[in-house]
């Protein structure tokens, strides 16, 4: 039987990077964001809502819908819908990997509160939590952003402020430390610095073997072409020093920094 795996963090922390050599591996079933598991949850939490209630639904932009299944009823639907997500959603694995004998399927999520969720329908879900330095992850979502196919498609990115983001990344990073028991933490600098070293650890927290589709896929990179905002792994860190302004550092740091330093980032360093 196989159980979930999930990678969750920020955005831009090298999660895409990670799943593109992590997919190769014969015993992993990964998407790239699928977020079929981020659907079920909101279904799953208006399932719950009675239809004379509204619901504020956990997305990126706010959300709030009315319920529909009838209050009468709701006590009755609700755990039976519940029941049979696990079932859709492991029947979605199946059919997306097909003839593949893997051992562990998942998904990379922008979202941490779905993927949260699913402990509660699968207990043995495992959790990759990726972390990157808050400094760098603001200077590559900038730089990401002035891609010309994000800014046509994703024009509210630009100018990316300062505030909004510090307390995107503090709430995620303070909510994973909060409700994960048992994750595998991995730091993105740490990942850049010994790639083979840290995936074998990846590997050893699933009890799996290595397998040679991962030096093929360390060797292309293939996700860095589209996806990186530097020339390799190794540039993307410390860019903060010389992208990221003093009064934008100061606001961030306000924000971020004694969650920073939970995760082993000291804010008081200097540019160097």
């Amino acid at each position: 039987m196989a159980s979930p795996f999930f990678i969750v963090g920020s955005g831009r922390c090298g999660s895409t990077w990670l799943y593109y050599v992590l997919r190769d591996h014969p015993h992993i079933a990964m998407t790239d964001e699928a977020r079929v598991l981020e659907f079920l949850y909101h279904c799953t939490v208006l399932a719950g809502t009675p239809h004379n209630q509204k619901v504020e639904l956990a997305t990126r932009d706010a959300a709030t819908m009315q319920g529909v299944v009838h209050a009468d009823h709701v006590g009755l639907f609700a755990p039976l819908f519940t029941r049979h997500v696990k079932a859709i959603c492991e029947d979605f694995y199946r059919e997306r990997f097909p003839g593949k004998a893997y051992r562990y399927w998942g998904d990379k999520l922008p979202e941490p509160r779905a993927a949260l969720s699913a402990r509660y329908v699968w207990p043995d879900a495992r959790y990759l939590v990726l972390v990157r330095d808050p400094r760098d992850v603001l200077c590559s979502w900038r730089a990401h952003a002035r891609k010309p196919h994000v800014a046509r498609d994703f024009p509210e990115l630009q100018d990316l402020p300062v505030a909004p983001f510090a307390r995107s990344w503090d709430v995620i990073y303070r909510g994973l430390q909060q409700e994960l028991d048992d994750p595998l933490l991995l730091r993105y600098e740490d990942l850049c610095a010994e790639p083979r070293r840290h995936i074998q650890a990846i590997l050893d927290y699933l009890g799996l073997a290595w397998a040679p589709e991962l030096d093929r896929a360390l060797d292309a990179n293939e996700s860095f072409a589209n996806h990186g905002t530097s020339n390799d792994l190794a540039a993307t860190n410390g860019r903060w020093r010389r992208d990221l302004g003093d009064s934008d550092l100061s606001e961030l740091l306000a924000v971020c920094a004694d969650t920073m330093r939970r995760f082993g980032y000291d804010p008081a360093e200097s540019r160097g």
